[in-house]
């Protein structure tokens, strides 16, 4: 499934010096989970005749569903998966890459199929620290009854961070630079307005870029093997306390939005 802080893995920290106090960006923010505006789009996966169907992944994939770890090509952020159907509404799903696990997932279906809960564990920090996220989606179009009550297209209305590990981060802006730290230690140092740099600290390599536009307004783009996958704008609002970030998932055509408040 796509989850929304996932979509936020890398929100700042950097040292300060006495040019980058004057930045407005600069600070320790703390998401407000209450006021994220989730997209509409759904995201859909089947599960149906022992197999399991990322529809919305890109590309989409096929494995069985036996509970064993089986290959899987062309994504950027796994190379195998397993899903194991626990019972009628429940159903487990563990990626890795390279070995290490970078997403543990366990999806509840209700019993009437029209809602679903689910729990995850991202990894990926090459540090080993993981964020738990959990969340609520209801289903959008018609359940197919020969499918598993999981399998379907669901659209996430509400998400919680338990483990806080993604909820505090801190923006410095040294003159032209933007460096920034996440608390499981993914990292980056990047000019603004200059090329791609690579994201230290994960084990998912990717790379990133941020330009500006305004004097309150940057805009980070990520990418993977060369794929632009989220382009995340941040803009810190006039009363210079709140901070609004739009993340746009270039991949799955959906854009989130939420605000952070400074501490």
């Amino acid at each position: 499934m796509k989850h929304f802080l996932s979509a936020v893995a890398l929100l700042c920290a950097a040292s300060s010096t006495s040019a980058a106090e004057q930045s407005v960006f600069n600070g320790e923010w703390v998401l407000d989970l209450s006021s994220a505006q989730l997209s509409n789009k759904p995201f859909t996966v089947t599960v149906k005749d022992g197999q399991f169907t990322c529809d919305s992944c890109v590309p989409s994939y096929t494995i069985p569903a036996d509970g064993a770890f089986h290959p899987v090509a062309r994504q950027t952020s796994l190379d195998e998966a397993s899903v194991t159907i626990i019972d009628p509404r429940t159903m487990r799903m563990v990626e890795r890459l390279r070995g290490r696990v970078v997403h543990d997932e366990t999806d509840v279906a209700s019993p009437d199929g029209a809602t679903l809960t689910y729990t995850v564990v991202i990894g990926g920090a090459s540090s080993g620290k993981t964020t738990k996220e959990t969340g609520v989606q209801v289903r959008t179009g018609t359940a197919d009854p020969a499918a598993h009550l999981t399998s379907g297209a669901w659209r996430t209305t509400s998400i919680a961070d338990p483990s806080s590990e993604k909820t505090r981060f801190t923006i410095t802006v040294n003159g032209n630079v933007m460096s920034q730290r996440n608390s499981t230690g993914q990292s980056f140092a990047a000019t603004i307005g200059g090329g791609f740099v690579p994201i230290s600290g994960t084990d998912i390599p990717g790379e990133v870029s941020v330009t500006r536009d305004g004097p309150r307004t940057l805009i980070e783009t990520f990418r993977r093997q060369g794929q632009i996958g989220i382009v995340r704008t941040l803009t810190v609002l006039a009363d210079g306390k709140t901070l609004a970030i739009s993340n746009d998932n270039k991949l799955l055509g959906s854009v989130d939005r939420l605000t952070a408040h400074k501490s």
